[in-house]
């Protein structure tokens, strides 16, 4: 599987179904240092193996890792980016159909998004090359 990239520095992915429609879609985090708006990439899935960019959602500075989890309950993916340089989570919500909402930005301090880096690196240097929940 190829996907062609039109961002500048993606950092993570993660997949989860985030329009209902029972297949994995991706979500990438564009960390973008080199002057462009970081953001996370929503990439849906038709079905066949391929995938189309259907969002761009805007969050804080430094994005490195997201994660896909139903935060509010209501039963859809709602995704969680952490934003290294701005010391932040931002909270995005899913209406069910794919279409997020900024909910919250959560300030958690530098030294909680630097535990959570170091225990990234710890996982890429033995092998693992995705964003995984600790």
């Amino acid at each position: 599987m190829y996907l062609k990239l039109v961002q500048n520095f993606m950092t993570c992915i993660a997949a989860a179904d985030v329009n209902g429609d029972g297949k994995a879609d991706l979500i990438c985090v564009n960390n973008n240092i080199q002057g462009g708006s970081p953001a996370l990439v929503v990439w849906t899935n038709n079905g066949s193996g391929l995938f189309g960019s259907n969002a761009t959602l805007n969050v804080g500075s430094g994005p490195e890792w997201v994660c896909a989890a139903d935060v509010n309950g209501d039963g859809y993916v709602d995704l969680i980016s952490a934003n290294y340089f701005a010391n932040t989570l931002t909270v995005l919500t899913n209406n069910g159909s794919g279409v997020f909402g900024s909910n919250a930005t959560l300030n958690v301090g530098r030294r909680a998004l630097l535990r959570c880096r170091r225990r990234y690196q710890r996982r890429w240097q033995n092998g693992f090359n995705q964003c995984e929940r600790s």
